[in-house]
């Protein structure tokens, strides 16, 4: 049998610029290639030939039913610019005589349809003409057949492959209802001159499928006046607008996410993904504020940096889901990459990620989908939690009758003492009082690591790592600390990025995945919290990338697992980078 392709990858290829045609002096031409991977190709020839019962066409039978030709299987591979479809075939050839088919000849094997890409003029669609044909046994040896399937080959198998179309329409449409949301500070008649000049300009077939490069025409480069300079302070009006945008982008990026996740079964892409959401918020934190009155608006940069980290992860998603979410994702991914040609080739257009501008783009993922894009929400989600591996959400301790907390009589806190675990609630010990305090910590820190461990998600030679891990990391982050004291008031301990508690979980990071008062709260409820969080760093990027074994040693997962921890999944192999910042190093 032939050997089995790649799952699909319905997507984009890296946004490549076209240099200015010397025609055209005044204008500039961007290209932006779709990449349409062989997968993609074989479900458009299985929707439009392979319609038959048992997904199979059948090219010929006779009104006698004696002569037949049936195709079945296809299988698509591109490269040396034309398309090889192989696909098996079953024929039968006799001459009837009543109800009977006389002396039937009959023949297996494998038809294969060479083809050569080819753009349809006046469209948006991508058309094919068949180069060469030929017929194969099972064993993939050339065949020696009749001269009537030879005609077949020739009268009914060919045409019916010439027909096969993919109509870009869609994308198309989706990215011209895009732009003009992203240049807020162009007019109509600029935005429609643009529009009107994307253009299908040419169609290949190379190794990673087919190449289609849409092209727009941009206005000759004008002077741009330096910018002036900034005001000396910022307004709260300013800063609420600096806010609010970050705020969606991070709703925007979590609905992406959240939404792709379902359309995979795989845990590496669902891995990935998640890693794309944590280093996405990561990096918000770096902007809370702007680093000057000028700075322009931050959605913009956030985008770029995530789109980096996002677009493979979606192109390879997209494998195996049917049709119609193949090319949803195809325009998901060309109206994105389009934003980063645009952004790159011509910046005096000023391309803004505005929040309708991230609606629309959102909404090409999830089209049904009617809750809105950009909705913040800081309560727990459960359905966020169980596509990344979290499971049900942990319960959150009972309010007492003080205005302290106790442990709610959950799974994982059940064999605690629960009255001595409720005196560290409220409690900043003083220094005679840290014989006490300090045991409390760490047999809170013991329990929440044994219930970790008891979801078996960490395998059994790596829990003694696990466990001085969590302690380690509840000492660096906090000094083993829930509480401080502030202006005489007894508070949560809280880092200015919005870290908090005793492993000091960042309440923008893990927005969604825990309740933000149980964090700030509930020295118990932040320490199961993080506990959890390193459980899924060391198990699902430290282990799983192997870090112990590209370094030699078991306590690199833990410094692996906690650099992920301080900085994001993309921080995890920080510890071993030479060109890492030394006071990264340190921590």
């Amino acid at each position: 049998m032939p050997r089995r392709l790649r799952g699909l990858s319905a997507g984009v290829a890296a946004v490549a610029l076209l240099a200015a045609r010397p025609a055209a002096a005044a204008a500039r031409a961007v290209a932006m290639p779709l990449r349409l991977d062989p997968e993609f190709l074989q479900q458009n020839v299985r929707a439009q030939l392979y319609t038959g019962p048992g997904g199979t066409a059948e090219v010929w039978r006779d009104d006698t039913g004696c002569n037949f030709l049936e195709l079945t299987q296809p299988q698509v591979q591109t490269g040396e610019g034309a398309i090889r479809i192989l696909t098996a075939a079953a024929a039968q050839i006799g001459t009837p005589v009543g109800d009977v088919c006389f002396s039937p000849l009959r023949w297996q094997g494998y038809v294969e349809i060479v083809e050569t890409p080819i753009h349809r003029p006046g469209s948006f669609a991508v058309g094919f003409r068949v180069t060469d044909s030929n017929f194969y046994t099972r064993e993939m040896r050339k065949s020696l057949v009749s001269r009537t399937l030879w005609d077949w080959l020739k009268a009914y198998v060919q045409p019916r492959f010439e027909a096969v179309t993919i109509d870009l329409q869609t994308p198309v449409d989706e990215l011209k209802g895009l732009l003009p949301l992203v240049l807020p500070g162009s007019d109509a008649q600029e935005i429609r001159r643009l529009l009107d000049s994307l253009q299908l300009q040419s169609v290949a077939a190379v190794p990673e499928g087919l190449r289609v490069d849409l092209q727009l025409e941009l206005p000759e480069k004008p002077e741009v006046p330096p910018a002036p300079s900034p005001e000396p302070t910022l307004s709260p009006a300013q800063l609420a607008r600096w806010e609010a945008a970050l705020r969606n982008f991070d709703a925007f990026l979590t609905f992406v996410v959240k939404h792709a996740a379902p359309d995979t079964p795989l845990r590496d892409l669902r891995r990935a993904l998640l890693a794309v959401l944590l280093d996405g918020r990561h990096d918000l934190l770096e902007a809370l504020a702007p680093t000057a009155p000028g700075s322009r608006e931050p959605v913009r940069q956030f985008f770029l940096k995530s789109w980096e980290r996002l677009a493979p992860v979606m192109r390879r998603l997209s494998a195996g889901v049917p049709g119609a979410s193949a090319l949803r994702y195809l325009s998901f991914i060309a109206a994105a990459d389009a934003l980063v040609a645009l952004d790159r080739a011509a910046p005096e257009l000023g391309v803004e990620v505005t929040a309708d501008g991230l609606r629309r783009l959102a909404r090409m993922i999830a089209p049904a989908v009617p809750e809105d894009p950009l909705a913040y929400d800081v309560g727990v989600d459960p359905e966020l939690r169980e596509l990344f591996g979290f499971g049900p959400p942990i319960p959150l301790p009972e309010a007492a009758a003080s205005s302290r907390f106790q442990f709610a009589a959950t799974a994982w806190a059940a064999e605690i003492d629960r009255s001595a675990i409720a005196r560290l609630n409220g409690w900043v010990p003083e220094r005679k009082e840290l014989a006490t305090y300090l045991p409390l910590v760490r047999y809170l820190l013991h329990e929440v690591a044994d219930a970790s461990l008891r979801s078996g998600k960490i395998e059994a030679e790596f829990h003694a790592v696990y466990r001085w891990l969590v302690l380690s990391t509840a000492w660096q982050e906090s000094c083993w600390r829930q509480f401080v004291r502030q202006n005489g008031r007894i508070v949560p301990m809280e880092s200015p990025i919005g870290s908090v508690g005793l492993m000091q979980v960042n309440q923008r990071v893990w927005r969604g995945f825990y309740d933000l008062q149980g964090l700030r709260r509930d020295i118990g409820y932040n320490g199961k919290a993080g506990s959890e969080i390193l459980a899924n760093y060391l198990a699902d990027y430290a282990i799983a990338r192997g870090e112990h074994q590209k370094t030699g040693s078991v306590d690199n997962l833990a410094r692996a697992a906690y650099a992920a921890y301080n900085g994001g999944p993309g921080q995890l192999t920080r510890y071993r980078d030479p060109k890492t910042k030394k006071f990264l190093r340190k921590i």
